[in-house]
């Protein structure tokens, strides 16, 4: 797994609760992976301004992916790599639909810089006093009489709108036509983000990528939230924050194993660029968490346990590296984790749905549970092609295999015949082979 560029989202993932703080670890992983040579972007909602603070807690982000996509930043040089800012006429459209909801808050981002109008001082003001981040936000904002004025000539990157009563965002979408005019971002009542038609993280993502010739597949992107879901789908390596919103984590490969408070990001980082041969300390946690997720299905949790302690058997046996076979035993324990979601999709638990919808929910779990990118990759294959003899590719594989046979037979109660069909298409160890025999008996002649 190749990463030559980090993106990484802001509030919500990379900084602490506060809006203001990069962790320890956060920071100190990323300057490793920069070191490496991979390159950092900070892909955020935040104007060119608002950046400033979290990159000079961060000097390994070269670049910046800001206001949601609507500008690309050089962050060392300040040049601005590429923008796409919203059209003049939609911009006095914008403003003239929103000065009929007077009880909104309006705040523009123009040349990457922050404009209100001059009637939310106070309120700008109260917030400020609160101190952490709107402390350090209040003095950015540039409070004008008229903003159709103050924007005439600038780049508007994005329209802020907050302050929505019941049913007024729908209307107020309804007014502008933003279907057709302007990308749209909210998770939040009452609050939305507008940038032109087209723009987002994503698409930015995909924009700085071609200006220094990185394929997106070799991208790895960091997020939380809802405007971070084209930066999902478009990197190569999409890894959600375990304290994210349900969608985002749903368009995600991974999640982290640790939240914003807690250095998630520098963690995940480690997993995937840094360290990914990483494994947890043992299979205690995954067996556990394996056991809550089949909550209420006590045959598949005994399956899953009998399945791994006759892999770990068999590895042994065969003489497998430590590393080998704790990849082979993790493998055992979520080898039917699409059992549960092949059910729900296509009411069947049949082999090919569980490797079709097996690997997605692997990934995450290994992910959050901390396991590194190689023991992930080839688990997911693993549980991806498990009932698929031809792909056996590696003892792993073999081991698996042969321990999912032992105790399919005796549950599914498998007569000599079966068993001997098992014992010529399934079994090539020594050791699986011997436990075939010591369960079901000799071999017929």
């Amino acid at each position: 797994m190749d990463i030559r560029l980090i993106a990484v989202d802001l509030d919500g993932t990379l900084l602490e609760n506060d809006h203001l703080t990069v962790s320890p670890r956060s920071s100190a992983a990323l300057a490793a992976a920069e070191k490496k040579g991979v390159f950092v972007a900070l892909a955020s909602g935040r104007t060119r301004a608002a950046l400033g603070p979290v990159a000079g807690q961060l000097p390994a982000a070269r670049y910046a992916i800001a206001s949601n996509g609507a500008s690309i930043l050089d962050l060392k040089t300040g040049e601005t790599i590429w923008s796409c800012p919203i059209d003049a006429p939609l911009v006095e459209k914008l403003l003239s639909v929103l000065g009929c909801h007077s009880g909104v808050s309006v705040e523009v981002y123009a040349d990457g810089l922050s404009w209100m109008a001059e009637k939310d001082r106070s309120e700008l003001d109260r917030m400020a006093q609160a101190g952490g981040f709107w402390a350090m936000f209040r003095p950015q904002v540039h409070l004008v009489s008229s903003l159709a004025d103050a924007l005439q000539g600038r780049a508007v990157e994005k329209f802020t709108i907050s302050g929505m009563g019941p049913g007024e965002k729908e209307e107020i979408l309804r007014e502008l036509c933003a279907q057709d005019l302007l990308a749209v971002s909210s998770s939040v009542p009452g609050y939305m983000e507008l940038n032109a038609k087209g723009v987002n993280k994503g698409e930015g993502l995909a924009h700085l990528c071609e200006t220094l010739n990185i394929p997106l597949v070799e991208t790895m992107a960091i997020g939380d939230g809802d405007n971070d879901y084209e930066l999902m789908e478009q990197a190569g390596v999409s890894v959600a924050m375990c304290s994210g919103l349900k969608e985002v984590k749903r368009r995600a490969a991974y999640e982290t194993p640790l939240s914003n408070e807690e250095g998630g990001v520098g963690a995940a980082v480690e997993q995937f660029v840094l360290a990914p041969d990483l494994l947890p300390a043992d299979e205690a946690s995954l067996a556990l968490s394996m056991a809550d997720y089949e909550r209420g299905c006590a045959e598949r949790i005994h399956h899953l346990i009998k399945v791994t302690g006759y892999a770990a058997l068999i590895a042994r046996g065969e003489g497998f590296s430590p590393r080998l076979e704790r990849v082979t035993c993790a493998a055992a324990l979520v080898h039917d984790i699409g059992i549960r979601p092949a059910l729900e999709r296509y009411g069947s638990s049949a082999g090919p749905y569980q490797e079709k919808e097996g690997p997605a929910p692997a990934r995450r779990l290994l992910s959050r549970l901390g396991y590194g990118a190689d023991a992930i990759e080839r688990i997911a294959f693993l549980v991806g092609h498990h009932h698929t003899l031809s792909a056996v590719d590696g003892p792993d594989f073999q081991a698996l295999v042969e321990a999912d046979a032992l105790v399919n037979i005796g549950e599914n109660g498998l007569g000599p015949e079966a068993v001997e069909t098992a014992r010529h298409r399934v079994f090539r160890t020594q050791t699986g082979l011997a436990l075939l025999q010591d369960l079901y008996g000799q071999p017929s002649d």
